[in-house]
């Protein structure tokens, strides 16, 4: 230093940092964080989603970053996202009319991107998704139980119209209690004199 010309007394040593770094070729820690949501998004969902969720998993996805997250913080540094971001989101998309089942998807996904950014090490130090409450999972609305005459009804009318596989659909659904998705997944296996085996469901029909 000594013998240096450019070597000035008094010079703070963090200011000598990023250039030293420059020259090794370290930035990675000046550069973390710097991609936007939107950009990070895009990789997550070509490196995690594409591979390891249902194509029917993968839309939803991209149905709720369009509708919830992509206007709000898309355009945001990953860095520039703290829980004080996050937690001004939800109470955005609350006064927006979004349902809390709505928005309880969109902070579980933007937590779960956040995660993986701070999992792959050059990205974040901290997950500020984590923190910030989510909206209760508990059902709010009451299940509507359809009289049976209602049920007769609407099966009559269906096989009136000549659909009697959705009459009969409608009775699995009213007096079996089971999904959608479990009805449609049902065989003539499944079926017994007194009972319903329910295992499995599908989707997209």
């Amino acid at each position: 230093l000594l013998t240096d010309k450019s070597y000035k007394p008094g010079l703070r040593q963090s200011q000598g940092i990023p250039k030293l770094r420059k020259r090794t070729g370290d930035l990675r820690h000046l550069d973390a964080g710097k991609q936007t949501v939107l950009e990070f998004a895009e990789k997550w969902y070509r490196i995690h989603a594409s591979l390891n969720t249902t194509e029917r998993t993968r839309r939803g996805y991209v149905g709720i970053f369009d509708a919830h997250l992509k206007d709000h913080i898309g355009g945001m540094r990953l860095r520039d996202v703290t829980p004080q971001v996050v937690a001004q989101l939800r109470v955005d998309l609350e006064a927006a009319g979004i349902g809390p089942s709505s928005i309880r998807k969109t902070m579980f996904l933007l937590q779960g991107m956040f995660r993986s950014a701070f999992e792959w090490g050059d990205y974040l130090k901290t997950n500020p998704v984590t923190t910030v409450r989510k909206p209760s999972g508990k059902r709010v609305r009451n299940i509507i139980v359809l009289a049976p005459a209602t049920v007769e009804a609407m099966r009559a009318d269906l096989r009136d119209r000549v659909r009697p596989r959705d009459a009969t659909l409608v009775c699995v659904l009213a007096y079996a209690g089971v999904r959608p998705g479990e009805a449609l997944a049902l065989t003539w296996g499944d079926i017994s004199e007194r009972s319903i085996r329910v295992e499995r469901a599908v989707a997209d029909g």
